[in-house]
């Protein structure tokens, strides 16, 4: 139609209407050049922000201009200059560094209120007659906050003799040491603590948020719990019933390790208490699972394949030193370990044998559980969550898990949609083209050595799965159990082991 309406008009019309069209042309363009400036801008501003929060902290750390170019110097860089020069001739005279006070001096100076627990059995238990009140024997301190108060409250119970028989005694009360942590203090006290000092001599810690999931969306569902987005810009992961609030907040600790480490994973917040379970609240703001966007967007299944696999082979080639993470080969164990009791020892034995000599000695960073329910798509970005069990070592312990989820437990829709948030066939496009694109540029005999260990690892964790896992199978779990453990022990015939 506009085609026709084109035809109609004159040439000086028609000439009218490009120069428009350029005009809008330009001016679009400077509107994204003003977008583009913006949004370095605010790069930037992540970028300080992420190294405040998560750098390295120290009063001596000095910002300098070249830390952010954009930055101007508040000074005249001649007079800054003379400064220094003016500085670097000072001599300063010795002097003698206070000592610093010891936990004892500092709770010293504390007042002090005394409580003595009354004996609520004064009858002799020898002799039966009463006993009475001969003095007082000291129990334990309890550091005590009150509103614009601090004090140590000292606890005695009392000393009781019979006045027949002469026995004396005292009754144990059974009382918390200021030795041990205080936990679950209000936000208000633990700010009281910090700015006194309190919390470099004594173990504090804030008392748990609590956050409701009721009515928020479900964004993905994992072995090890659910994600929730209970806001427009945070999500929660809530870890099943039975995870340890260690070992909730260990898996926080590790998501920032891999953060300040350049591994692409959310930023995390806190550590919640939602109903009996726990979780880990994360900032990511309009993302889907990486399944529930393939199973949105079918079509797209190999551009997101080619993707995630260029970033799993990026992670792969990210080192990391000894200490910062375990063994991806302890891991592979630690699902044996769990399954010990449901095998035949010497089938234990030779599993713990076979992965010492299988698996391959990396420094890699492995996330142990790369599948695309824990993958979220923000963008055009991939982000990881759930880097909990994050470990350095052999990439085919990754690759594992894939396996399982693509080759082995997505071969229904039921299955396929519960487990990676897309359908069998999308699922066989994306692991598909992942293969390709991770396997790119490595010879035969380097694919084949990988697929080998990613199947027999894969096999493990298979197993250790169907052990674990309350889900109801469609075949009889030990019937299974064994056929994967007869395919275990082919790999190692096959291999010596």
């Amino acid at each position: 139609m506009v085609e026709e309406q084109r035809k109609g008009r004159s040439v000086d019309e028609l000439a009218a209407e490009i120069d428009n069209l350029r005009v809008e042309n330009g001016t679009l363009r400077a509107e994204i050049d003003v977008f583009r400036a913006e949004n370095e801008r605010l790069e930037q501003q992540i970028a300080m922000l992420k190294k405040a929060v998560f750098g390295q902290k120290s009063e001596k750390r000095i910002l300098h201009s070249t830390e952010n170019p954009d930055q101007l110097s508040m000074f005249n860089e001649a007079e800054t200059e003379a400064r220094r020069e003016e500085a670097e001739e000072v001599t300063v005279p010795a002097h003698k560094r206070r000592k610093k006070r010891s936990r004892a001096e500092i709770l010293g100076e504390l007042p002090v209120e005394e409580v003595i627990h009354e004996v609520e059995d004064r009858i002799c238990d020898r002799c039966g007659s009463e006993m009475k009140t001969i003095g007082k024997e000291f129990v334990h301190d309890e550091l005590v906050y009150e509103r614009a108060r601090l004090f140590i409250r000292k606890h005695y119970v009392e000393v009781v003799k019979c006045t027949s028989c002469g026995k004396d005694e005292s009754k144990d009360a059974e009382l918390d040491d200021i030795e041990k942590e205080y936990n679950n203090v209000s936000s208000e006290v633990y700010e009281i603590f910090n700015v006194t000092g309190f919390t470099q001599i004594l173990k504090v810690s804030r008392a748990i948020r609590e956050v409701s999931v009721e009515g928020c969306q479900l964004i993905g569902k994992g072995g090890n719990g659910s994600v929730y987005r209970i806001d427009a810009e945070t999500i929660v992961k809530v870890f099943n019933e039975g995870k340890t609030l260690d070992y909730v907040k260990k898996s926080r600790e590790t998501a920032q390790t891999a953060f300040v480490h350049g591994i692409p994973c959310a930023i995390s917040y806190d550590v919640v208490k939602v109903g009996n379970c726990y979780g880990v609240v994360y900032e990511l703001l309009n993302v889907r699972t990486l399944g529930r966007t393939i199973h949105s967007e079918p079509e797209k299944a190999e551009y997101w394949a080619e993707k995630a696999a260029s970033l799993l082979r990026k992670l792969h080639s990210t080192e990391f030193d000894d200490g910062i993470f375990g063994q991806a080969s302890e891991s592979v164990k630690g699902w044996v370990k769990t399954v010990e009791d449901k095998i035949a020892p010497d089938d234990a034995a030779r599993l713990y044998r076979a992965i010492d000599n299988i698996a391959v000695k990396r420094k890699s960073f492995v996330h142990e559980d790369f599948h695309s329910n824990n993958i979220m798509v923000q963008g055009d970005e991939l982000l990881l969550i759930d880097v909990d069990d994050a470990c350095v070592g052999d990439p085919a312990v990754d690759l594992a898990g894939m396996y399982i989820t693509h080759d082995i437990t997505s071969a229904s829709d039921e299955t396929s949609m519960w487990v990676l948030g897309m359908n069998a066939a999308e699922s066989k496009r994306y692991w598909t083209r992942f293969k390709e694109v991770y396997f790119d540029g490595m010879d035969e005999k380097e694919i084949a050595a990988l697929t080998f260990r990613m199947k027999f690892f894969g096999n493990i964790k298979f197993l250790y799965g169907i052990m674990k896992t309350d889900r109801e199978l469609s075949v009889d779990r030990n019937v299974l159990s064994q056929q994967i453990m007869g395919g275990l022990k082919q790999m190692m015939d096959a291999v010596g082991m």
